[in-house]
């Protein structure tokens, strides 16, 4: 029977893919090629103003009913042919809204199949022995000698056995109840799993420990899941006793007929506790463990492709020239300098820690290159010595004002693996080139991280682990959509970024860097048709995401796609054209496509500021996002030392949540604590007269009960402990 599954359509099981209204005619536009984002964008008409979200879900969603209704058929096909399946049960797959409820009813084709070939009825016997008020033994004796021929001896036990589970199986609805029961009152069972050698510290903590499953959080349990996988762990569900022989009662009311006898009775409710034990809570417990890993899956990689696109969409200093640093102790400083066009024009090495010490040869030589490159901005991205180098420039960056230069922390992410295939020759150092690439970052973000492959943003190891395709797809999705609000200047943008655009891909993105490259620079977006493999479906897409700089057309610049200028002389050209008509041909003239991310806001550091001595409580301190956490953020205030914005000292309207933040937004902050010891400084985004918003649950109890005691400034200390201890943990992360 499970050979007979093994090939049905796949399905994510639990949620019900019934929840939009699909439109016949977005639908197989999508299918037909058509972009989600051109759509919901400039075909509202067909899409009931849809937006792209939407829309994506709505595809989403109708890709899901199409599998629920193959696998329903490939169900309803072995139903028909097990004699045993009563027709509830066929209807019951017709009408089966989630494959949950079809995996649920798969139970029934198992143990049809195995009763389907027997000459007798196994109900008929179960009433026999329930109803018997002699010794169980003997009468179980008797029908094994009844039916000799055809059942071995002990055989009989094994048919009763799969009877009742069978019996189980067509109560409709039971499973779930089951599983409403094991979601609310389970509790997580860990034990050490088959692997040898030394079990990795963070599957250590849960040996030998229960937990409730609903107190598990969604990281917890793919770092359970991944510790099962790798087979360090061994996961159970279990019930509390109390709570286990409720539902072992709840099985015996579900079995026909009742048990007249103490033997009958102690007999069923040792089959029934084996059913339980052995069949019903391992399936109950995959489908359980299953449906909470996706649905952590699906709220992980939402919450990580969120600030993805935060940090692809962040505003770009734009056409400048740019210093890239990559920090080093023994290896030296690499430095590579980029003009305004993001080409590589002066790269070297410093070396001004130990063992060279060269400290004023390096400041020599950096103010050399600054000097020479016209530099006025500096991309420090993260390696071995952070600290030291931060502490090199900042004290460079004092000594010279008049250089009028800033400097601006960069994520760097893991791109030596990246770089490694990008390298022209051997003797390319891969410390230079990952300069230049963070260089290019403050430049413009999206353009240089677009060339980026996914595995490099995967910053959750676990979750990127256990769903990779899933990964790849929404970042797919993500990059996409960024690519979509940002025009992209034809003649300018590689290959990287012009596959996202609406309506290309990566060949079509090759063809037309090709292109350029060959035939010079492109004056027209019509132009585009010239390159042979170009569709029109593909021009009419990608035109109204493109533009040419300086371009003498007005369309080039526009924020419409071509296909409405099509019309545009048959419309002016009639007798009297309506008001309408010319607005809308006007209108997108006088509206330029503009970039919306606007340009990189640099901070106003207080000048007067040298080191962590210098800064004094309820000082006022300009700041740019560094970093976001679960309990605050990180802000450069432009100084060595790295300031802690504590989700308490948030304001109220941020509700607690410091992912309204984004990494380089520009703040001011208010100075509450300073720890010269710990090199620590905590800001405030709260005024002198406001209380910090605490966040807790039993803090919101308080606020509905004013009559109770106030949290005392105790309490807000013990924060600030805890968001200090936070930021050691980070600071050794970034050293």
């Amino acid at each position: 029977m499970q050979r007979l599954l093994m090939n049905s359509p796949s399905l994510n099981p639990g949620k019900p893919p019934f929840i939009l209204n699909h439109s016949a005619s977005h639908i197989s536009l999508l299918e037909d090629g058509w972009h989600i984002d051109y759509l919901a964008r400039f075909k509202p008409e067909l899409t009931n103003g849809l937006t792209a979200e939407a829309l994506r879900e709505s595809y989403r969603q109708h890709s899901d009913q199409q599998r629920l209704a193959a696998r329903g058929q490939h169900y309803h096909s072995i139903a028909t042919s097990l004699a045993a399946l009563p027709a509830a049960i066929s209807r019951a797959i017709t009408q089966a809204k989630t494959a949950q409820e079809l995996d649920d009813l798969y139970f029934t084709f198992e143990h049809a199949a195995n009763l389907n070939t027997l000459s007798f009825s196994p109900d008929n016997i179960l009433i026999n022995l329930l109803q018997t008020v002699t010794d169980l033994d003997q009468t179980l004796s008797a029908l094994e000698a009844q039916y000799a021929p055809e059942l071995n001896p002990g055989q009989l036990q094994a048919i009763l056995h799969q009877h009742l589970a069978w019996q189980l199986s067509l109560k409709l609805g039971l499973r779930q109840t089951l599983r409403d029961t094991l979601q609310q009152d389970g509790m997580i069972q860990v034990t050490q799993g088959i692997a040898t050698g030394k079990m990795p510290t963070q599957y250590q903590q849960w040996l030998d420990q229960q937990t409730t499953l609903v107190q598990v959080s969604d990281e917890q349990l793919l770092n359970l899941l991944q510790g099962q996988r790798q087979q360090w762990l061994l996961l159970r569900l279990t019930l509390p006793t109390s709570h286990e022989t409720q539902v072992i009662e709840q099985l015996i009311q579900c079995t026909a007929p009742p048990a007249t006898s103490p033997s009958a009775q102690a007999w069923l409710q040792q089959k029934l506790t084996h059913i339980w034990a052995t069949e019903l809570l391992p399936s109950l417990q995959l489908q359980i463990l299953m449906e909470r890993k996706q649905q952590a899956i699906a709220r992980g990689l939402t919450m990580q492709m969120r600030h993805l696109a935060a940090l692809f969409l962040q505003a770009p200093l734009g056409k400048k020239p740019v210093l890239g640093i990559i920090p080093g102790l023994r290896s030296g400083i690499k430095i590579a300098a980029i003009d305004s066009a993001g080409q590589l024009r002066h790269h070297t090495t410093l070396y001004p820690h130990a063992p060279q010490n060269a400290w004023k040869k390096s400041k020599k030589t950096l103010l050399n290159i600054i000097q020479m490159a016209q530099i006025h901005h500096i991309a420090v991205g993260y390696g071995a010595g952070l600290k030291e180098t931060d502490r090199f420039l900042c004290e460079w960056i004092h000594e010279h004002p008049e250089q009028n230069v800033h400097k601006i922390q960069v994520t760097d992410f893991n791109l030596k693996q990246h770089l490694e295939g990008m390298r022209l020759n051997a003797a390319d150092d891969l410390g230079i080139l990952q300069a230049a690439s963070v260089a290019r970052r403050v430049q413009d973000p999206l353009i240089e991280l677009v060339s980026y492959p996914a595995p490099v943003f995967t910053t959750h190891p676990t979750l990127s682990e256990l769903c990779a395709q899933n990964f790849e797809q929404s970042f797919k999705y993500m990059v996409s959509d960024c690519v979509a609000q940002v025009p992209l200047d034809l003649n300018q943008a590689p290959a990287a970024a012009l596959q996202y655009v609406p309506g290309l891909n990566h060949t079509l993105a090759k063809c037309i860097v090709a292109y350029r490259e060959q035939q010079g620079k492109l004056n027209c977006i019509a132009d585009l048709m010239q390159i042979p493999e170009m569709s029109e479906m593909a021009y009419v897409q990608a035109a109204a995401y493109l533009r040419l700089e300086n371009s003498q057309h007005p369309l080039n610049n526009a924020t419409i796609p071509p296909a409405p200028f099509q019309k545009l002389p048959t419309a002016l050209g009639e007798p009297e054209p309506s008001s309408a008509q010319v607005s809308a041909v006007l209108k997108p003239l006088h509206k330029p496509l503009q970039d919306e991310r606007g340009y990189l806001q640099l901070p106003n550091f207080n000048t007067q500021l040298k080191g962590l001595n210098d800064v004094t409580k309820e000082m006022m301190l300009e700041g740019v996002i560094t970093n976001i956490t679960s309990f605050g953020a990180f802000v450069n205030i432009g100084i060595h030392e790295q300031a802690l914005l504590h989700v308490s000292h948030l304001p109220a309207h941020f509700n607690g949540d410091p992912n309204q933040l984004k990494v380089g937004d520009v703040i001011k902050a208010r100075v509450i604590q300073i720890n010269v010891e710990r090199k620590r400084i905590n800001l405030s985004l709260n005024t002198n007269t406001q209380r910090p918003k605490t966040t807790s649950k039993s803090a919101t109890q308080h606020t509905k009960q004013p009559h109770k005691k106030q949290p005392s400034k105790k309490s807000f200390d013990k924060n600030d402990a805890m968001a200090s201890a936070f930021a050691d943990a980070f600071a050794k992360a970034t050293n």
